[in-house]
């Protein structure tokens, strides 16, 4: 049996079932995969920030700001931290 990609077995996790069961139309459908999308950004962002903060001793976090991006499932606001050199 060939290795699953570890996209697949985050996606084998979520209950699809649960969440059809609360969507209504395909603009519950897209507004959705723009939460999901923002979400994953957002954390993708944290998480490469942090790595960095703790390999620098010259940047520190000083907050974030919303930023408007374009995406294949419409545009979402993102959430950008703010490092700034010490």
């Amino acid at each position: 049996m060939a290795k699953k990609r570890l996209e697949e077995n985050l996606v084998e996790d979520i209950d699809f079932k649960s969440i059809a069961k609360n969507l209504n139309g395909m603009d519950d459908v897209s507004n959705l995969m723009g939460d999901m999308m923002k979400k994953l950004i957002n954390e993708m962002l944290k998480s490469e920030l942090e790595e960095h903060l703790e390999n620098s001793t010259t940047t520190y976090k000083n907050g974030s700001y919303s930023k408007r991006v374009k995406s294949d499932i419409g545009t979402i606001e993102i959430d950008v931290p703010l490092v700034l050199k010490k």
